[in-house]
């Protein structure tokens, strides 16, 4: 079924230690609430091995990830 509602939690104890900048800080925040929202990683399999690991994503000709796709 469609998941609906979530909670993002922020715990620092992840953060300490290295420079994140904002607009990093931002699309963390973003995709963190599109997935309280119910959207999932839009990966793919890139390599065509039947795996699609979090990796794979579609980059547009700049060599950008959607905000979606996991790291």
């Amino acid at each position: 079924g469609l998941g609906r509602g979530g909670l993002v939690i922020y715990n620092s104890e992840y953060w300490t230690g290295w420079p994140i900048s904002k607009a990093h800080l931002t699309n963390t925040n973003v995709h963190e609430v599109l997935h309280a929202l119910g959207l999932d990683h839009p990966n793919t399999d890139l390599d065509g091995d039947g795996t699609v690991e979090p990796y794979e994503c579609v980059q547009t000709s700049y060599g950008n990830k959607p905000i979606m796709c996991s790291p």
